[in-house]
Parts: C-alpha cells; sequence; structure tokens
C-alpha cells in the first residue's frame, strides 16, 4: 500500500476481511484501519519495507513533498499529511499524471497541488480537496481520459473561488459546501 493511505474501504464483512487477510501485510505501515460494511477492524502489519510513493524534502523546510507514485498500485489514494514523522505539504508536479486511479482523498494540512499533478488520470470518478489547498497548479485537475472528474472541495464556492490558479486548474465539476460549479 501506498505510505500515506490510513484507511480501506473493503465491500465485505470484517469476518469476510478477517478470513482473506491472514498473512496478509502493508508496506510502510504499522496498522491500517479496514471499513467493512458491518463495521471497522484494525489490520496489524508489523513488516515495514520499502518506500512506495515518491517523496522529497522541501527544500529549506522541514517537510516532504510527493513527487510521483513510485511503486504505488492502489486506484484509491487517501493522501495524508504525515510522513517519517514530518509534515507531507504538498503534491509536485505530475506527482500523478497519467496514472490510473479511482479516486483521491487528500487530507487537510496539503497546501497546494502542483501543475498537472492529477492531469489525464484514468478512470478517476472524484478527487477530495481539503480547506487547507491554497494553491493548485495549472491543468492540475485537468482530464480528458474518461468521463468528467468531479471535485469536492471541503470549502464554499468563494472560498475556491480564491485558491491562487484555480481558473487555470482544469477543474470540470466542483461540489463546494454550499454548491455546484461547472
Amino acid at each position: 500500500l501506498c505510505p500515506l493511505i490510513e484507511e480501506i474501504n473493503y465491500g465485505g464483512t470484517v469476518a469476510e476481511w478477517k478470513s482473506i487477510s491472514s498473512g496478509v501485510s502493508f508496506k510502510n505501515h504499522d496498522s491500517i484501519k479496514i471499513k467493512c460494511i458491518d463495521g471497522e477492524v484494525e489490520h496489524s502489519a508489523p513488516n515495514k519495507t520499502s518506500i512506495l510513493f515518491s517523496m522529497e524534502s522541501v527544500p529549506g523546510k522541514d517537510e516532504y513533498s510527493i513527487v510521483g507514485i513510485g511503486g504505488c498500485t492502489d486506484t484509491e489514494l487517501i493522501i495524508s499529511t504525515e510522513y517519517n514523522g514530518k509534515k507531507v505539504t504538498s503534491i509536485g508536479a505530475n506527482a500523478f499524471c497519467e496514472k490510473y486511479i479511482h479516486t483521491v482523498h487528500i487530507k487537510d494540512g496539503i497546501t497546494s497541488i502542483g501543475e498537472c499533478a492529477f492531469m489525464d488520470t484514468r478512470s478517476t470518478n472524484y478527487i477530495r480537496i481539503p480547506k487547507s489547498v491554497t494553491e493548485i497548479g495549472p491543468y492540475a485537475l485537468y482530464n480528458f481520459r474518461s468521463y468528467p472528474c468531479v471535485t469536492l472541495y471541503d470549502g464554499t464556492i468563494a472560498e475556491w473561488n480564491k485558491i491562487i490558479g484555480v481558473e487555470n486548474s482544469g477543474a470540470s465539476i466542483v461540489i463546494c459546501t454550499d454548491g455546484l460549479i461547472d
């Protein structure tokens, strides 16, 4: 699993998860929350190995930026804001460009999404963006390979319109807490 994923949504029951997950380990995780249709279970995964997302230290700051998908093959991404005890504050240019991704949940604390970061991702249904994002690069959300990608924004239309670069982001359908922008 990608190192910043905090939880997995599983379409079966807790009992089914337990029956199929014996011996399963998740790279870069001590434990993962598994949400099943009838409850949640914490799955322990003591075996930590390699980093899957490509990460870089931000010059002059004690924080990271995601710069690529690395070896991650998951299609449902939950991007957290901590890695190796440091903040993750940005998603770099072209980080997930032209990758097969179904859904993206960006956690509160990410402040910028780089140019073409999610451009032309294949089969993306939606990207959830927190209010902490203050800058979106050109074509970061542009997608012509699949049906229009829905952007779910955790703020209002007025707050969306204040994000630096949002007018060139390529977002086609944006749902805010107080309405729809299309």
